[in-house]
């Protein structure tokens, strides 16, 4: 099914990559949740798997010697303050079936480009929101292989 645009109503799930402007106190991100917020009176939610991603990251910046345990720290930190202001999503028996259904109609290339991203898209649509991401390429694809509407919001600077 095809993506569509987010409506008024439409709660968001934030990716990863927003996720990481929002801990990075970027002044689009700030203004989109505070819209977000006055639309619907509650924060964007998270994905686990966005959560993963997050701190998944800081784990790869740490032990590659690119950040020290202290900074790692730091953002981990940051990390699980902003989780506990949102609702995460788990990645559940219905967004199971949706990767499912997903998964494989995706060539290998593909897979190995946006595996996280499906899980996101899937638990998204599994508990009824849409996606606000950087890029709505990788989620189009995504959205084109669903069985249901995928809702997408491009947030940029």
């Amino acid at each position: 099914m095809p993506v569509g645009p987010v409506l008024p109503e439409t709660s968001l799930v934030l990716d990863n990559d927003v996720f990481t402007h929002w801990r990075n106190g970027q002044a689009y991100v700030l203004r989109e949740i505070a819209e977000h917020f006055n639309r619907l009176a509650s924060f964007p939610a998270l994905t686990s798997m966005t959560v993963f991603e997050a701190l998944h990251g800081v784990e790869e910046e740490e032990r590659k010697n690119r950040i020290t345990a202290t900074q790692a720290q730091q953002y981990k930190d940051r990390i699980e303050k902003l989780s506990e202001s949102c609702v995460v999503l788990p990645w559940d028996q219905r967004a199971a079936t949706i990767t499912a259904h997903i998964y494989p109609r995706l060539t290998t290339q593909q897979l190995q480009k946006h595996w996280k991203d499906l899980f996101i898209a899937a638990t998204a649509l599994a508990h009824g929101y849409g996606i606000a991401t950087q890029n709505i390429r990788d989620f189009k694809l995504i959205g084109d292989l669903s069985p249901e509407l995928l809702r997408i919001a491009l947030w940029k600077p």
